[in-house]
């Protein structure tokens, strides 16, 4: 939980924030206007190289018309006068029949004239001009000869922004080249054909299209306040949304905060045990426990906090928490049991579970919340009214004798049997409320099946040692029903004892502590596979292997497992030619899910549930041997590993068998 002063100063922060991101907008909105302004700047001047390529444009075609048709007369006027740079022509003056003079006008005084036009009418200035001018006032000025000089270098037009009598025009100027009409007027200065005679500049007044531009700028100033003052609001909206939700948040945490005091008092002051436990590879861990536990089994909390639940368990009571009681109560979504506690000093108290799954944030279970009821009195009335009830059967028993012998006398027997009924009544109440006592004799078969398997081991030994003899010494005096009578017993003591290792490896699961190691299964089973030499002996047998990651578990138990599996599958396989037998792996949910397959005869999926349990065979001891102990191993030891198992199957078709750990 957060202090109310970090929400302050949280608070402090977002306002800081606001602050900057306003400051950061108001340079954003400003350098958005430059950048305006700018391109308000860059199109006035695209306009003016535009009007300055058009002026130019139509300047070329109509001196080319004219260098075409070899120049035209006009009549002569004071401001046409005949051409002193053309007097080496015979016909630069005619008279026409009617006596009017007319004059040659050639390309470049044409376009001398058209310029003098355009400066009166709308400012536009324009020069022909060339390195080696015929005529001194087209010289070019220095400007002029660096773009022509660029010209020679093969650029096609140059342009830059330059002041004439303190008003500033848009110059643009472009080669001209020699054409054929060309030749008539400049072949005596030594061009040829393609050559760069010289350029024609025009110059645009940039002031009316500077006003254009000036005009825009009020509206763009208004636009950006209006965008800077819209973005401030938002800024500002936003910083008070966020401030009112870490209000609302830490009115939520105090909530929290107050809740979870209350929680605690009631967990401290409960007149029942609460245990929380933290789930460490499948074994219970202490977390967390009330007063009450402590000083029922007279520890401090210090002294139980981080230690393993099952220290605290009577053994009887421990072997069932680690078989499967705890992965029970991990699964959910409730389990209910007795359990018996020891406490500081060796003795053993009664008590009722009650386990849910703890769960974290992300509703992963992460261990177990539990409650015990102390129920030492309870059982001790229980036994008391099994005396009770043991004692009412023996009275039941005397009553009938008694009124066996007191046949002759009806009233009394009568009134014998009313008594009876009624006992019976009340012992079979006090049965029913026994009845879960059998629940924990289930339980304890497991401990005496480990007992009888020991026990049972040697006189097996004795069956099978003392009937090899006879078949050894005396088979030939036994004759065949003999023989075959006493193979069958041999046959039935290896049953038995291979039915009591598995009962064996089954208990010993259960008993022995995980060793994880990082273990390479594809290498684990391929050395299990050459094992198996005298069961593939003289068969076709398709073995595949795929490349799996490696794993953290018990090398022996692991090992075990595997055995079980592989040998189902050669076992299932026989009929097959060629029997496919496949380990592999695949990925579920980021998680590695390993398999074994085979093509044997699989079997039915209806009664797939039974698969796992001990003893249950799905196909016939004549069929296939076996003792219905090996899928039982290899789910107990899947399961020690906190994983699962599985299995998919198709009669006739094979099966495939998935664990992940």
């Amino acid at each position: 939980m957060r202090d109310p002063d970090e929400t302050k100063a949280e608070q402090v922060r977002v306002r800081r924030y606001a602050s900057i991101i306003a400051v950061g907008w108001t340079a954003a909105v400003a350098v958005s206007l430059l950048w305006n302004l700018h391109q308000e700047r860059q199109e006035a001047l695209s306009v003016a190289i535009s009007q300055a390529q058009a002026a130019y444009d139509k300047d070329v075609v109509y001196r080319r018309w004219n260098a075409e048709h070899g120049g035209v007369y006009v009549p002569v006027t004071p401001d046409t006068q005949p051409n002193p740079y053309l007097s080496h022509m015979p016909e630069r003056d005619i008279t026409t029949p009617s006596g009017r003079l007319l004059t040659l006008v050639n390309p470049a005084y044409m376009t001398r004239q058209v310029y003098e036009l355009m400066m009166k009418q709308n400012g536009v200035r324009g020069h022909i001009t060339s390195l080696k001018p015929i005529r001194p006032e087209n010289a070019p000025d220095p400007w002029e000869i660096e773009a022509l000089q660029t010209f020679e270098r093969g650029e096609a037009e140059v342009s830059a922004l330059r002041e004439i009598d303190t008003e500033v025009y848009m110059w643009l100027m472009r080669p001209l080249v020699i054409e054929e009409g060309c030749l008539k007027c400049h072949a005596a200065q030594g061009y040829k054909l393609g050559d760069i005679r010289g350029g024609i500049s025009v110059a645009v007044p940039m002031a009316s299209l500077w006003n254009i531009g000036q005009g825009n700028i009020p509206a763009l100033l208004l636009g950006h306040v209006v965008l800077w003052l819209f973005g401030l609001g938002g800024i500002s909206f936003a910083g008070l949304h966020m401030n009112q939700r870490i209000q609302e948040r830490e009115q939520a945490q105090a909530i929290t905060r107050e809740a979870e005091r209350r929680y605690r008092n009631l967990f401290e002051q409960a007149p029942v045990m609460y245990v929380i436990t933290r789930n460490e590879e499948g074994k219970p861990v202490i977390a967390d426990c009330n007063k009450r536990f402590a000083s029922t089994l007279g520890y401090s909390r210090a002294e139980i906090l981080e230690r393993p639940l099952a220290d605290f368990y009577a053994p009887e009571s421990v072997t069932r928490l680690l078989e499967d009681g705890y992965e029970r109560a991990l699964r959910g979504p409730f389990v209910s049991e007795e359990r018996r506690l020891l406490t500081y000093d060796g003795r053993a108290i009664e008590t009722q579970l009650h386990a849910l799954p703890e769960t974290d944030s992300m509703g992963r279970v992460i261990g177990t919340r539990a409650m015990y009821m102390d129920i030492s009195e309870r059982k001790r009335v229980e036994r008391a009214l099994r005396e009770l009830n043991e004692e009412l059967e023996r009275r039941v028993v005397e009553r009938t004798r008694e009124l066996k012998e007191r046949a002759d006398e009806n009233e009394t027997l009568n009134q014998g049997m009313l008594a009876m009924l009624e006992d019976l009544r009340e012992i079979n109440l006090r049965y029913r409320e026994t009845a879960q006592q059998l629940q924990q004799a289930n339980a304890e078969l497991e401990a005496f099946a480990y007992s009888v398997s020991h026990d049972l081991r040697a006189p097996l030994r004795a069956i099978d040692g003392f009937a090899q003899v006879l078949e050894e010494d005396y088979g030939s005096q036994l004759g065949t029903d003999g023989q075959h009578y006493l193979e069958r017993v041999r046959a039935g003591s290896r049953r038995m004892g291979q039915l009591i290792d598995d009962l064996l490896t089954l208990s010993r699961l259960g008993r022995r502590e995980l060793t994880r190691e990082t273990l390479n299964l594809t290498a684990l089973i391929q050395k299990i596979y050459e094992l198996f030499a005298e069961e593939r002996a003289g068969r076709e047998i398709d073995f595949r292997v795929s490349d799996c990651p490696p794993v953290q578990a018990d090398p022996s138990l692991m090992d075990v497992m595997l055995v079980n599996l592989l040998s189902n599958a050669l076992k299932f396989t026989r009929d097959r030619t060629p029997a496919v037998i496949e380990f592999g792996c695949q990925t579920e949910d980021d998680q590695s899910v390993f398999f074994v397959r085979d093509n044997g005869v699989g079997f039915d999926m209806e009664y797939a549930d039974k698969l796992f349990a001990p003893f249950q065979r799905l196909h016939r001891t004549e069929e296939y041997e076996g003792t219905g102990i090996g899928l039982a191993i290899v789910q107990r030891v899947i399961h020690r590993h906190g994983g699962d198992v599985w299995a998919e199957a198709e009669v006739d078709k094979g099966a495939t068998f998935y664990f992940r750990l």
